[in-house]
């Protein structure tokens, strides 16, 4: 069903670290100068920004790390 992969998430993990090797090889390609460059743009956060106004927020989680559910209004 995936090919050669047992099931979706072997697949997904063999594509991000095909895909890590190829960013390697292109960044050992070039100078020094332009590795420091090429590596500062490409830090990769999980943050995204949202402008909202939060009305309600839910009881706190108690799992750890701590998860907070709120609704808000998307500006």
């Amino acid at each position: 069903m995936f090919g050669r992969f047992i099931n979706i998430e072997a697949f997904l993990d063999s594509y991000v670290q095909e895909r890590e090797q190829e960013r390697m090889r292109y960044i050992n390609s070039l100078s020094i100068e332009q590795q420091v460059v090429a590596l500062r743009s490409l830090q990769v956060t999980d943050i995204a920004e949202v402008k909202a106004t939060i009305k309600d927020r839910q009881a706190e989680d108690k799992s750890v790390p701590k998860h907070y559910q709120m609704i808000i209004h998307v500006e």
